[in-house]
């Protein structure tokens, strides 16, 4: 080996030690020493894309998006073969609300690496934020065939089917994902709601949750789908003429629980306009106290 095969060797070595120590800042949400690290490396390399990268990743977990998208266009300015700067700037484009700005981005990195599962959900989400749904379902095809057992493409396909009221698909998909991660509280509530939207499953979907409400009784989505959903549920039938179900029928615990919500919910509103003035009354007076006494 000549003398300068072994210095190229060498540089080499010290350029992924320093882009590891970067990725390894960026993994344990250091941003500001990974971006730190990212300009002292660009200072003898200004124009290495991956280094740029580094940068930009580092300069978006700090949410300096402008900066982020300056380095980002440096990175493809190197290197316009750079498919995880697109990536990057897709992701950066739906932050701020760019969406055909987001699908153009992420349509340019699936076609540059079209068997990266990352590239091809990431495109999946920008159409389905842009409400193009069944190209979302398209894409989202794609990957599964690539990742049979994506958690991810599992819980998105459910959410498009449920917006495309596929609520048997939505299901499958839905409880797909939770072998994965089976006390998702988000999936179990997407599961529910794809269960509700069937018929003969209305009540299961009631007791799903019932026991998630049990679990976690301070997440107010989950109390507000089991409330809306027993009223739904108790007028069902009245628009075929065959009357209503009856809260009876449902268990008791359930009872239980539906009937103390309402009574909480009728105290509010009965004394609600009286509690929250004399509330705010007391607030502004002891504001007022504690003024006075910074004046004496």
């Amino acid at each position: 080996m000549s003398e300068h095969e072994a210095d190229l060797g060498l540089g080499q070595t010290l350029e992924r030690n320093i882009e590891s120590r970067i990725e390894a800042l960026i993994d344990i949400s250091r941003y500001e020493d990974a971006e730190k690290l990212s300009r002292e490396a660009l200072a003898s390399e200004p124009e290495d894309a991956y280094l740029l990268f580094l940068l930009a990743r580092a300069q978006f977990g700090q949410s300096a998006y402008d900066q982020c998208e300056a380095t980002l266009h440096a990175c493809l300015a190197a290197d316009p073969e750079f498919s995880w700067a697109y990536y990057l700037l897709s992701l950066l484009h739906h932050i701020e609300k760019r969406f055909n700005s987001e699908i153009q981005c992420a349509e340019k990195a699936a076609s540059m690496a079209p068997q990266e599962p990352t590239f091809i959900q990431r495109l999946a989400e920008a159409y389905l934020t842009s409400g193009e749904v069944k190209q979302a379902k398209a894409v989202l095809q794609q990957l599964l065939e690539i990742e049979p057992d994506s958690k991810a493409a599992h819980q998105l396909m459910g959410d498009i089917d449920f917006r495309l009221t596929n609520y048997a698909a939505a299901e499958t998909h839905y409880r797909q994902a939770l072998t994965f991660d089976p006390e998702n509280i988000e999936l179990l509530n997407d599961l529910a709601r794809s269960l509700y939207g069937q018929k003969g499953k209305h009540q299961e979907a009631l007791d799903m949750w019932f026991n998630m409400v049990q679990l976690d009784p301070t997440n107010p989505v989950l109390t507000d789908n089991l409330i809306s959903s027993i009223k739904d549920w108790q007028g069902e039938k009245s628009a075929s003429g065959k009357g209503k179900n009856q809260l009876s029928d449902l268990p008791q615990a359930l009872q239980y629980f539906y009937e103390d919500h309402q009574k909480r919910q009728s105290f509010m509103q009965k004394w609600g306009y009286i509690v929250w003035p004399v509330i705010w009354i007391v607030v502004l007076a002891g504001v007022s106290f504690l003024f006075s006494l910074a004046e004496k």
